[in-house]
């Protein structure tokens, strides 16, 4: 027996050896095996219409250089930083020899299902599919001296960065398109369809064989990841300058494109299905005299629906929150906080509940050429571009059950009753301006309340890298606040920096906001980090520091204070004061962390908690104590992560 065991694991190091030199360099092992399916042997018979002319490679190289050469790089190689922070290197497309353009064609055409690679039958044209094949042969080696055009070739080309702008999708469409990109062989592929795939799936054969080998190793992962993998480096023209599906944030912001997507996907016909969430249930103890201790949920549902359309890409974007039925009567207790109003009083001590409809909008992005889109956002609840992206989206605060106490500062314009905003994606670039209602919500959290288009905005993005997002915003706000009567102007600035690595990722941003009112500059300063580590584990902190109004009030929960709060009635301010204006410094310090104990493709569940200690002045102690301290206790549940 010992003998016949070493005999076996000598024979598979041998196959190991044997597999590792006939496919080369760039081409990992995975750590589960199992069968790809690759193109029948009928395949390479199929004869392509088209010759390798220099327009035809030109238009495979453009498609490649738009959609796949951030993973499998300008030259084919994968020698890029995304493809080495991927559990599977991306294929070496240059190692790719014998395929005829018949087999490459048909798995372009019916995808591979267990790589994860799709179907383009319906998302591209027969002759866009012809073209990149012409175009993996040409990286192979073959048809060196077709699609010259500046230099020796097109991929020499675009390994020295001298290319000619990117064509758009090509003029004739022997079928619809409805996919945003083509994702040469589909590694990267934006809407997978997944019963076209299934029919590529009944044949498999030994790694390397051919083609679908290496599109399986583009796909990125392997066994039952596979498929959330190739999810993962999805692309889209709605996803700023990297054209990443990860840098979409609330309304037409953006994050780093290498953050982590939590979400659950679906490929109904044309479309891709996007659904995000979630759900926190929480005890929440808020320290000193004014504070309360509450059971509470806060919580949130996202669905984006894509598709192509036209020249362009439409998106539908529906955003809800059972917030107004699981809030405690006043707000989610939270010391320090202020905004908005409850029965006519304002809210101290208390964040308000999210709406009903916290997003229902449209975007519909146009490439304009290989580094410009154009892109058109709206609808009856949206956002405007203002501000970093709002709080429960961003990486940095995903595990934090409560909300910055600079929102009202910073990004508290995400649920807006009516938006319009035109944005320019220029190389690293994003420009922005909106035209929006000023007013914020009202006490009625289930209703729609659209108003006229009284205030505007502006938001430059600049993105260098995928794991940065930097922006600069100003918005002039009419009336936003009920109980405080006047305009604000609102500025504000932020860098979001995202460091993904095996089994994790660290997630940071920093934000500035400043409102300029009748009374006077208020600043706010937010530092947030959440560090996610073996998968399971998450470490979180914020820092936060901002000029705080309204606090020697009453709070909402009825804890006393100095000064008589105004009370709105009718649309009139009642018993204003000048010290209920009376600004003070304050400072909050959160640490916490969660652990998951389930952690799967489908759900994370995970039990947290954190802390909380305060810095504020010396003349509030009377009410607030000289050292509260607050915590949570919550249990978080959200989609799997899509690695």
């Amino acid at each position: 027996m010992k003998k016949r065991k070493k005999l076996s694991l000598a024979g598979f190091g041998v196959t190991a050896i044997v597999w590792a030199a006939n496919y080369g360099p760039g081409i990992y092992a995975q750590e589960e095996h199992h069968d790809h399916s690759h193109a029948p042997a009928s395949a390479k018979e199929l004869k392509n219409p088209l010759t390798p002319t220099t327009e035809n490679i030109e238009r495979g190289r453009a498609l490649f250089t738009q959609h796949c050469a951030g993973c499998h790089g300008p030259d084919g190689k994968a020698m890029t930083d995304h493809a080495a922070t991927m559990k599977v290197r991306p294929a070496n497309l240059t190692a790719l020899h014998g395929r005829t353009d018949g087999e490459i064609y048909w798995v372009i055409t019916n995808g591979i299902r267990p790589s994860g690679m799709p179907s383009f039958q319906s998302k591209m044209s027969d002759e866009e599919r012809w073209q990149a094949a012409l175009y993996v042969k040409h990286l192979a080696g073959e048809h060196p001296n077709a699609g010259a055009g500046h230099d020796e070739h097109a991929g020499h080309q675009m390994a020295t960065g001298q290319t000619k702008p990117a064509l758009g999708t090509t003029a004739q469409t022997a079928q619809p398109a409805a996919g945003a990109s083509h994702q040469h062989a589909g590694h990267t592929g934006e809407k997978p369809d997944a019963a076209q795939a299934a029919s590529g799936n009944q044949n498999t054969m030994q790694p390397g064989k051919m083609a679908g080998h290496d599109m399986s190793n583009m796909a990125g992962g392997s066994g039952a990841h596979a498929g959330h993998t190739m999810m993962n480096m999805m692309t889209t023209v709605t996803g700023g300058p990297f054209r990443s599906m990860h840098a979409i944030g609330s309304g037409t912001s953006l994050q780093p494109a290498s953050t982590t997507m939590a979400a659950w996907h679906f490929m109904p016909n044309d479309w891709m299905v996007m659904v995000h969430g979630d759900l926190k249930l929480t005890y929440n103890q808020q320290g000193g005299p004014r504070g309360v201790g509450k059971a509470e949920s806060m919580n949130w549902l996202m669905l984006m629906a894509e598709r192509r359309a036209g020249p362009g890409q439409l998106m539908l974007r529906g955003m809800f929150s059972a917030e107004p039925l699981t809030t405690p009567h006043g707000g989610f207790p939270l010391l320090f906080q202020t905004g908005e109003t409850y029965h006519g009083r304002p809210i101290v001590d208390a964040q308000h509940p999210h709406n009903l409809f916290m997003e229902l909008a449209a975007s519909y992005t146009i490439p304009l050429s290989e580094n410009v889109s154009f892109q058109v956002y709206g609808g009856p609840v949206a956002e405007p571009a203002l501000g970093p992206v709002a709080f429960m989206h961003r990486a940095s605060a995903s595990e934090n059950p409560a909300a910055p106490l600079g929102h009202h500062w910073q990004d508290s314009t995400h649920i807006t009753f009516g938006v319009i905003t035109g944005a320019l994606t220029a190389g690293r670039f994003k420009f922005e301006v909106s035209g929006f209602h000023g007013a914020e919500p009202g006490e009625n959290r289930a209703g729609i309340d659209v108003g006229k288009l009284d205030s505007y905005s502006f938001r430059t993005w600049f993105t260098p890298t995928q794991n940065w997002a930097m922006q600069f915003s100003y918005g002039h706000l009419t009336s936003p606040e009920a109980i405080a009567p006047g305009d604000l102007d609102r500025m504000t600035a932020s860098v979001a920096y995202n460091r993904p690595f095996t089994n994790g990722s660290w997630a940071s941003t920093l934000v500035w906001g400043r409102n300029s009112e009748e009374h006077g500059n208020s600043n706010s300063y937010l530092l947030e980090s959440t560090l996610n580590f073996r998968r399971k584990n998450h470490l979180y902190t914020r820092m936060e520091l901002i000029d705080k109004q309204e606090l020697l009030a009453d709070n909402i929960f009825g804890r006393p204070g100095l000064v008589r709060a105004p009370l709105l009635v009718g649309g009139l301010v009642l018993h204003p004061t000048e010290e209920f204006e009376r600004s003070f410094r304050v400072g909050a310090f959160t640490f916490g962390g969660v652990r998951d104990f389930v952690e799967s493709e489908k759900l994370r569940v995970g039990l947290g908690a954190d802390v909380t200690f305060y810095h504020k002045p010396a003349a509030l102690d009377p009410i607030y104590g000289k050292h509260p301290t607050s915590f949570h206790l919550f249990l978080r549940f959200r989609p799997g992560d899509m690695h």
